[in-house]
């Protein structure tokens, strides 16, 4: 038993020795001799010429406290943005339908609606229900910002008309 525990205390002082020596110097205010560390023949002293060797790892070590590359440029006319500076738009005026997101997945819906009902000949009444479907699926659009072009886009593909009225109440 006492042998167990001498053995365990000789490894732990090993380890703590070996691993954590750095700290243990902080720890008791012991000064490292960096010259101890790394050993290199100082001829160059001699000659009156810099010690090229030592100049080299003072350039790294410090370099490495930065970055072992160095700061990156960026090319001519890039910049950095965040996310919210971000934003997409289509390349004319007839690809404002297909971008990505609410809008563009309620004008997909609204094009199947007016597909069939161009093939089974519906009117208003059945258009009315089918965008009441839409609005329970998407929820209200009121107030978005991009409604007007929900609208537009509803007045440019429907087969009967449809009043200013109509357009807005049928977001609610």
């Amino acid at each position: 038993m006492l042998t167990s525990i001498m053995l365990d205390l000789v490894w732990y002082g090993f380890v703590i020795l070996v691993f954590y020596r750095k700290e243990l110097n902080r720890l008791f205010g012991v000064v490292e001799d960096s010259s101890a560390l790394n050993p290199v023949p100082n001829r160059s002293r001699q000659s009156g010429e810099p010690d090229r060797a030592r100049q080299g790892q003072k350039v790294v070590c410090e370099a490495a406290k930065h970055s072992l590359m160095g700061v990156s440029k960026l090319p001519e006319g890039v910049e950095v943005l965040s996310s919210s500076q971000v934003a997409f738009s289509g390349g004319g005026p007839g690809d404002r339908y297909d971008q990505v997101g609410l809008v563009a997945d309620v004008v997909q819906e609204l094009k199947l609606v007016f597909a069939e009902l161009e093939a089974s000949g519906g009117g208003k009444v059945e258009f009315l229900r089918r965008v009441a479907q839409i609005k329970e699926d998407f929820g209200e659009l009121v107030g978005h910002p991009s409604l007007g072009a929900i609208n537009g886009f509803i007045r440019e593909r429907a087969l009967f008309p449809v009043s200013d009225a109509e357009l807005d109440e049928l977001w609610y």
